[in-house]
């Protein structure tokens, strides 16, 4: 069951990331430009209502209510370091919050928006200003997929370490994937037309 939860996750950011790639490239096809501040706009009017009531709930409700207290995890474990909590999720890095301090419920789901977000910050922008749309994807691929091995001949320490936990949070390498999938369906859709 648990290969299966980790296969569900990794197909959810691949889908999410052809989605994403195959409307960049939709919209470069349509408008010769990718209007990177509408992207954004689109992505936190989508995003922003229910990931911030998310954050508020999981902070100030749901530790109160007796019918949630989950065995271990009282109030006080959840307001440790409020604020750094806090700071972390209201900038999208729930995926590092996670690596910092564990498991946190009602909110830990939100390190998959966060990993979502970042991917997002970065590919418009790169699909707008690189031509070569194969070149970016693969670039980011072997960019993650050369971070992700180094791990293994940096010295440990803590710093490392939280940074391993951190980019092994933020599987960006799948939706890269996603994006390679969009630019073959993209391109074959172009020569039947």
């Amino acid at each position: 069951i648990v290969i299966i939860g980790k296969l569900g996750v990794v197909i959810f950011f691949v889908l999410s990331g052809f989605l994403i790639s195959y409307l960049l490239l939709k919209e470069q096809e349509i408008t010769k430009t990718i209007h990177i501040k509408k992207f954004y706009m689109r992505r936190i009017l989508r995003i922003c209502p229910l990931y911030f009531l998310i954050i508020f709930v999981s902070f100030f409700i749901l530790p109160f209510m007796e019918v949630f207290k989950i065995n271990g995890f009282d109030k006080s474990v959840i307001w440790h370091d409020l604020y750094s909590k806090l700071l972390l999720y209201t900038l999208f890095l729930p995926n590092l919050a996670a690596s910092v301090y564990g498991f946190m419920p009602y909110i830990h789901q939100t390190w998959s928006i966060g990993a979502e977000e970042q991917f997002y910050l970065l590919y418009p922008v790169l699909n707008k200003y690189i031509k070569n749309k194969w070149a970016i994807a693969f670039g980011v691929i072997s960019i993650y997929l050369v971070v992700k091995f180094s791990f293994h001949f940096l010295p440990e320490n803590k710093y490392i370490a939280l940074f391993k936990l951190f980019w092994l949070s933020t599987p960006i390498d799948c939706m890269a994937i996603g994006g390679i999938f969009a630019l073959i369906i993209y391109e074959q859709t172009a020569f039947v037309i």
